[in-house]
């Protein structure tokens, strides 16, 4: 069992499962609709420059992979396990 703390002992973890990568490449395609003008008021509002589109491609790009890497984490697999490509 590994430890956060060595000295106190306090939170466990677990040690993160080995296995040989093997990379595989899914494509992952779906539409969503949205408010157009609540989005580009809240990319007004944070000064971004970013488009609508690209704003909820890149939201729902890191959303979508964060939440699989959490879950494949909280299950005793190691992190950063998923990576987007072109």
């Amino acid at each position: 069992m590994l430890y956060l703390n060595q000295k106190t002992k306090g939170i466990k973890m677990s040690q993160a499962k080995m296995y040989k990568t093997k990379m595989q490449k899914v494509r992952v395609s779906y539409a969503v609709e949205v408010d157009a003008n609540m989005i580009k008021e809240y990319l007004n509002e944070v000064g971004s420059t970013e488009t609508v589109s690209q704003f909820i491609k890149s939201h729902m790009t890191a959303s979508g992979i964060g939440s699989l890497e959490e879950h494949l984490w909280n299950n005793g697999y190691g992190c950063n396990t998923v990576e987007a490509i072109a």
